[in-house]
């Protein structure tokens, strides 16, 4: 049985993936670590001002297109994404058990023997379809968040880490939510952990 579990959840916009975190947080009494905690946290912290939104998982302006892994070096450049990521380096050096959603947390934590590594997509039009209901979007808006925020995700993932967001190679487990539904995944992937977790 293993006293630290760490749970990573990458994701694509639509898929689910943040209602899959919340789910195994909940099942295995574990803290949630994404945009709302990291936004309150940091304006704990000062790294951003009281009455602003942190922006999920964006890149400094003007580094769009950059590519540098290696996220020490750009600590004038980003101290949000610094901060994240030495907050999630302390947790799991503290031996706490944790979700963390996004920020490239796979990658940083990878020297962990604890981490467990998941990736959820799903197909277009279940993507499109969730958040159509979720934010109350038209059919073109939703395709257009859907798109936008990948790709901004996908150039955050790649600026900070020497891995590509989405690649199989560097996940212990990829799941498409279209399926089985979002919430059976999620009961999918709580056995998963609990086997990584009873070995």
């Amino acid at each position: 049985m293993r006293d630290q579990i760490i749970v990573t959840i990458g994701r694509e916009y639509g898929s689910g993936g943040h209602q899959i975190a919340e789910h195994l947080s909940k099942a295995f009494d574990m803290p949630l670590y994404d945009k709302e905690f990291f936004s309150k946290e940091l304006r704990e912290q000062g790294v951003i001002p009281e009455d602003e939104e942190l922006q999920d998982e964006s890149l400094p302006t003007g580094l769009l297109g950059i590519s540098m892994a290696g996220y020490y070096a750009l600590v004038e450049q980003s101290p949000i994404a610094a901060a994240e990521f030495d907050f999630m380096i302390e947790r799991a050096k503290a031996k706490e058990s944790f979700v963390v959603v996004g920020r490239c947390a796979e990658y940083v934590l990878r020297e962990n023997r604890n981490l467990l590594r998941i990736f959820v997509s799903a197909e277009h039009d279940a993507k499109v379809e969730r958040t159509m209901r979720l934010y109350d979007l038209s059919e073109k808006e939703a395709e257009r968040a859907c798109k936008s925020t990948d790709k901004m995700r996908r150039f955050y993932h790649n600026f900070y880490a020497a891995t590509k967001w989405g690649d199989s190679r560097n996940y212990d487990l990829l799941v498409n939510s279209t399926t089985l539904g979002v919430d059976a995944t999620a009961d999918v992937i709580e056995d998963y952990v609990r086997r990584f977790q009873q070995e």
